[in-house]
């Protein structure tokens, strides 16, 4: 048996430390062992066992080095200093990556394309491990005779990265750009071809009718007319909700203005105001085309996300929002990384 350190026996109770009962035959003490117990000789073959409860039993007063078995998420886990994290182990976990919409068109201008997606609802998380992250914004509008829209910017999962959307033709007759989804053409006097998507993240872009603005793909459905293709729809967050639209591309007149695909595209119109054509922040969606050129604006592609789910209770950290679903009687925790830029999580 190994030697145990007591640094402390008398009669009474200790006002700290670990108290157990000791009798030398006669007298009954209450022995305190000190916070720090060292261990010497045959350990023997049975086994030590650690503090063992629920998330809800964490102790309410920390210190860095704790160590325990949490029954909540079935892991050993240790508080270094400001978190609780788990100390080894991998578990499952679904991530949907969405890069930046393209911006629409200017001049019978088509629609962004929509940025790229990918899911994966198997990836493995190892305990400890840090996985970088990049949240794409969306390509800008514009709002200068005859340009076509930006390119929207790629957001990054560890080795995944979703291409950023196409911009929509401008210049009252380009082709749309390449992206993860592809911008729609721009026309007159004659219609010219859409973007190319990314195999596996988003589709084509429409060519252009005359007169009008090709939509924007989707990274759900191509389109061959001036509405912008529709995104995905995932319950990811706990919500269903599309993403990566496309985005619609301009028409005259103005009243018939279409709404941009499902998943934040923007509309596309005739003369638009800033910001009305724009996509939805934080969808992937591409910005709308506008059919004029000098007093009005064509759409800024919608910002990427980045969104990481896995069952039980929080085991990494990182990211802007991050909170607990319930679904059939299962816990969830979500990630949500919605800020522009490099972060990372910590499994």
């Amino acid at each position: 048996m190994a030697d145990v350190t007591i640094s402390q026996l008398g009669l009474g109770t200790p006002t700290t430390g670990i108290v157990v009962p000791y009798s030398d035959g006669t007298t009954t003490y209450q022995a305190k062992l000190s916070s720090l117990i060292t261990a010497t000789g045959d350990m023997g073959s049975g086994a030590f066992r650690i503090p063992v409860g629920t998330t809800a039993q964490r102790p309410q007063t920390t210190a860095t080095g704790m160590i325990r078995y949490n029954t909540t998420s079935s892991s050993l886990e240790f508080y270094n200093g400001s978190a609780w994290i788990n100390i080894v182990g991998t578990y499952t976990a679904e991530v949907l990556v969405v890069a930046g919409g393209g911006g629409g068109g200017l001049c019978y201008g088509g629609g962004g394309g929509a940025g790229g997606l990918i899911y994966n609802p198997n990836f493995v998380l190892t305990s400890g491990t840090v996985t970088p992250i990049t949240v794409g914004a969306g390509g800008v509008g514009r709002a200068v005779n005859g340009a076509s829209g930006v390119n929207g910017n790629n957001s990054i999962f560890g080795s995944f990265t979703a291409i950023g959307g196409g911009g929509g033709g401008g210049g009252c007759g380009t082709v749309g750009l390449n992206g993860g989804s592809g911008g729609g053409g721009s026309s007159s006097p004659s219609p010219f071809a859409g973007g190319t998507g990314t195999a596996g993240q988003g589709n084509n872009g429409a060519i252009s009718p005359y007169g009008e603005g090709g939509g924007g793909g989707g990274a759900g459905f191509a389109t061959s007319v001036r509405k912008g293709g529709d995104g995905i729809q995932y319950s990811i967050t706990g919500i269903s909700k599309y993403y990566a639209g496309g985005g619609t591309g301009g028409m005259w007149p103005a009243s018939n203005n279409l709404a941009g695909g499902l998943g934040g595209g923007g509309t596309g119109g005739y003369f638009t105001t800033p910001n009305t054509a724009d996509a939805t922040p934080n969808t992937g969606g591409g910005g709308g085309g506008s059919i004029q050129s000098g007093t009005s604006y064509s759409g800024q592609g919608g910002s990427g996300i980045v969104i990481v789910r896995y069952q039980g209770t929080q085991r990494a950290s990182g990211g802007n929002n991050i909170y607990q679903i319930t679904e059939s009687g299962i816990t969830y925790t979500v990630h949500e990384f919605t800020s522009i830029g490099s972060s990372t999580l910590t499994a």
